[in-house]
């Protein structure tokens, strides 16, 4: 069953998915997969310390769409915690608010939310 969901303090829907998300973080290139995913913004976890309120230029790829998508984000959450496999490492759960996503990457979120949709009904 597709986890579709809002909270009173969000605008845009979430659905929990796994999407590839690149981005650098202190010169280093990192890959991870989101958690959720809006139209506002994604949720991941990464071993990458990320400066919070930091622009970061991430690139989305979708499942069943070729096309990556690159987008601006500032990092609006950032909680530590230990990793579940070490619990000597510290891994982030990172929130990235979008600024201003391009129409494309929209439809690719909204077609992504249909999809959950007909999975969940």
């Amino acid at each position: 069953m597709a986890n579709i969901w809002n909270t009173e303090k969000r605008k845009d829907l979430r659905v929990d998915a796994k999407i590839k998300v690149c981005f650098r973080s202190m010169g280093e290139f990192a890959e991870e997969y989101t958690k959720n995913i809006s139209k506002g913004g994604i949720f991941l976890k990464t071993d990458k310390l990320l400066d919070p309120n930091a622009h970061i230029e991430l690139m989305l790829s979708f499942p069943d769409n070729k096309k990556e998508h690159k987008i601006l984000g500032r990092v609006t959450r950032l909680i530590v915690m230990s990793d579940p496999n070490d619990a000597e490492k510290q891994v982030y759960g990172v929130g990235i608010h979008f600024l201003k996503p391009e129409a494309q990457t929209i439809k690719a979120i909204e077609d992504l939310y249909n999809k959950f949709k007909e999975k969940g009904d």
